[in-house]
């Protein structure tokens, strides 16, 4: 359970005077990847305001691949040629699942898809006492049913950006290889950099440079069917309040949604949100949580590993989302999300009364899964939860860099600033 005592924290951030470092960079030449795919490329709408689609998640029937829109609903899903298919698949909370034939899309040229809203809330739901917390039991009493028991291996894409105010500091983006460890016992996941990129603008009068450690592994223990402990372990129930709201539908499946928040006089910093739970399984579908942190002056505490002095750091918000899909009879690590907040601000110096905004967003999205070489990785080659990932990766460099992997499309700004740096380059 997170608390001010514990070693356990979300989103490490190294706050350091900058400091102008020489170095060589040695990348490994990467194999070409000579996979013949195509590519299916659109834009999400809603269909009644025309306005797009965020986070729509896109399927193939029969098939592990999978992918997601980007936060200005547009896609680009790579299928190898050799797998044969009728349609595509796609939904999201509050509208109607919608699939359409492959014969609909021209190779890479963009298809406007307008999805239907969907009347969120399914019926009214009777409160009874108790009710929400019998739910939350059962979800996680058939957890070893609903989720995988043997391990597998996870292919996903990995990105993060640093900003100050509304301007990217870095961004970077990999193709992260997952051991996805079994759903029973304590085996941790383990992950890898497949291959990844990065870019940054830092200049000379930026007197702070900050580091992000651990993105891949705090998106894996996000888990939370998993990594129970975090949230979900024996003294949730005596440290949080639950109540059962209505019914929804969520991906075309009823779901029970039950709302969560820190019980009155608890002292430490917990977690308020949503728990998605789907009404026949009992599976755990999706959580959305933020962290107590307003107004709480010792939040910097659970999130800054290192400052200069003189400086203080307030922690504005920090917000946190994992979602699974049903895959055959089971449910599979989806999507995950961090979003942090802060302010910046020196003491006893010209104009420390101005405080800086910076943000860090983080988010892992899994796009295949297989069950054939499921082997865990070197140690040498493993991620660590204190690894900066901004360290391992190297500069951006050509436009094919994905190759036939299904990535997350960058958004217009983050194209932006990628062009206008590379022209510096």
């Amino acid at each position: 359970m997170k608390t001010l005592n514990s070693k356990k924290t979300f989103l490490f951030l190294y706050i350091l005077f900058f400091v102008v470092v020489s170095c060589n960079n040695v990348c490994a030449a990467q194999k070409g990847d000579t996979a013949s795919f195509i590519a299916y490329k659109g834009r999400l709408l809603n269909e009644s305001s025309g306005k797009s689609l965020p986070y729509v998640s896109i399927t193939i029937a029969n098939s592990n691949l999978s992918s997601m829109s980007n936060s200005e609903g547009d896609f680009l899903l790579k299928i190898p040629s050799s797998l044969s298919f009728d349609s595509i698949h796609f939904s999201v909370i509050g509208f109607h699942s919608l699939s359409l034939s492959k014969n609909g899309f021209e190779n890479n040229k963009r298809k406007d898809i307008r999805m239907k809203p969907q009347e969120y809330f399914l019926k009214e739901v009777e409160i009874v006492p108790g009710k929400a917390e019998q739910i939350w039991g059962e979800a996680l009493k058939r957890i070893p049913s609903n989720y995988p028991q043997k391990p597998m291996m996870m292919v996903g894409f990995y990105r993060e950006f640093v900003k100050k105010g509304n301007k990217n500091l870095s961004i970077v983006e990999s193709i992260i290889d997952v051991y996805k460890a079994s759903y029973k016992g304590q085996e941790a996941d383990q992950a890898k950099i497949y291959k990844g990129r990065k870019i940054s603008e830092l200049r000379n009068q930026d007197t702070i440079l900050f580091r992000y450690q651990g993105g891949v592994s705090d998106a894996l223990m996000l888990d939370m069917a998993k990594s129970k402990d975090l949230v979900m372990d024996e003294a949730f129930l005596g440290t949080y309040d639950l109540k059962l709201e209505n019914s929804l539908v969520l991906n075309g499946r009823n779901h029970y949604l039950i709302s969560f928040d820190q019980s009155p006089g608890i002292a430490d910093i917990y977690f308020r949100g949503k728990i998605y739970i789907d009404a026949e399984s009992y599976a755990i579908a999706r959580i959305e949580m933020n962290m107590n942190v307003e107004g709480r002056k010792d939040a910097s505490d659970l999130f800054i590993k290192k400052k200069p002095s003189g400086m203080r750091v307030a922690i504005e918000s920090a917000a946190y989302m994992i979602e699974y899909q049903q895959q055959n009879d089971k449910w599979v690590y989806k999507h995950a999300q961090i979003a942090v907040k802060y302010k910046c601000r020196w003491q006893k110096r010209l104009f420390g009364i101005f405080a800086s905004n910076y943000s860090v967003f983080s988010e892992l999205a899994a796009s295949d899964f297989y069950e054939e070489s499921v082997n865990k990785f070197p140690r040498k080659e493993r991620l660590r939860s204190t690894d900066v990932i901004v360290e391992r990766v190297s500069d951006f460099q050509d436009d094919d860099f994905w190759g036939p992997y299904n990535v997350i499309e960058p958004e217009k700004s983050i194209e932006e600033t990628i062009k206008k740096l590379s022209k510096r380059r």
